[in-house]
């Protein structure tokens, strides 16, 4: 019945009132990515258990991190903002603080210390060689997003990843069985 009732849009309303009272700049930022993105954030909602460890390294302003967390509350993400000042108004938020089992990293190096066997990544990042030993030994499922799917050649060649699904601005990658 779940399946039926929520739809790709079901939370949007409730990410949003979270995201009211932050700033105009911000609250439109979220609803416009929100609106474009709810399909791609609904195909990474479906491959991601209802209780698995994530670690997401992002320069947006945490509205998947929510989604996520509202999707399946068993979910915990370790997350890295690229903006540090959007770290302290996500990690007060009303969904951080009562729903989520959400913690923020001040570094990607913070992030990628702690225990997950998924990782999303949706900013571009310079230097892959401190990522690539967590990527090897930890992460199973590897989801790339906006600027982090022109990470894609670069990470297949150096991780034994496979791609199992691509379109325009998501890639998801399953780690090769050795």
């Amino acid at each position: 019945m779940r399946n039926e009732v929520e739809g790709d849009t079901y939370f949007i309303r409730t990410i949003l009132e979270d995201y009211r009272y932050k700033g105009d700049f911000i609250y439109h930022t979220v609803k416009k990515d929100l609106k474009n993105n709810s399909k791609i954030y609904a195909q990474i909602s479906k491959r991601i258990g209802s209780s698995d460890s994530i670690i997401h390294l992002s320069k947006d302003f945490g509205q998947l991190d929510f989604l996520l967390s509202l999707n399946a509350v068993d979910r915990k993400i370790f997350t890295y903002l690229a903006d540090e000042e959007i770290r302290p108004i996500v990690k007060n938020s009303f969904i951080s603080q009562q729903i989520a089992k959400l913690t923020l990293s001040e570094t990607i190096d913070e992030a990628m210390a702690m225990p997950a066997d998924i990782m999303i990544i949706d900013l571009e990042i310079q230097d892959l060689d401190s990522l690539a030993p967590t990527i090897k030994n930890n992460i199973r499922l590897l989801i790339l997003v906006k600027d982090g799917a022109k990470l894609l050649e670069r990470i297949i060649l150096s991780t034994g990843f496979k791609n199992v699904f691509e379109n325009e601005n998501l890639i998801i990658l399953e780690k090769t069985r050795a």
